[in-house]
């Protein structure tokens, strides 16, 4: 698959392994901050048809968007929440961080944009992560989307396709 400029590589994977691959990715960062990481999942695998490398590239960016804005001893929580009524599986990554403010929500996804939080100012960033992440997820049939609050944290949440029984790519 072709998006854009982005070749994608599918192929059934178990989405619990890779957010467990990436939550390993930023423990260190995690723990230097003293910031608790969750990770709640089923308790089977879950797959889903799509790109190993570009969904754990989503979760790297929302994981590291997350503990950068944490507070020392804040939570970090990663949900998943497959849903075989719709065919789909919801990913959530929530943190306690400052919030975005409203005004700038319905940009948080253009490239290069980043918000006016105080936080930002000690913690830049490039602008690209939450693009690519929509990007991404777009480009295999899911949605992404944040909920936000100023002052009261952020949670990003985005949708796979699940494969269905038998489903072969």
């Amino acid at each position: 698959m072709n998006a854009g400029m982005m070749e994608y590589r599918i192929v059934p994977m178990d989405i619990k392994r890779v957010a467990d691959i990436s939550v390993n990715k930023v423990q260190l960062l995690a723990d230097a901050k003293h910031v608790q990481l969750l990770l709640e999942t089923p308790g089977r695998h879950v797959w889903v048809k799509a790109d190993v490398f570009r969904v754990e590239q989503v979760l790297d960016n929302l994981l590291s968007n997350a503990l950068k804005f944490s507070s020392e001893g804040g939570i970090v929580k990663v949900v998943m929440k497959p849903d075989p009524s719709v065919g789909t599986l919801e990913v959530s990554v929530t943190d306690g961080g400052p919030g975005i403010l409203a005004e700038d929500l319905p940009y948080i996804f253009e490239r290069f944009y980043q918000g006016r939080t105080k936080a930002k100012q000690s913690a830049p960033g490039s602008g690209l992560g939450l693009a690519l992440a929509k990007n991404v997820v777009e480009a295999h049939g899911g949605r992404i989307w944040i909920e936000s609050e100023a002052k009261k944290g952020t949670t990003v949440r985005f949708t796979l396709p699940l494969m269905k029984p038998g489903e072969s790519v």
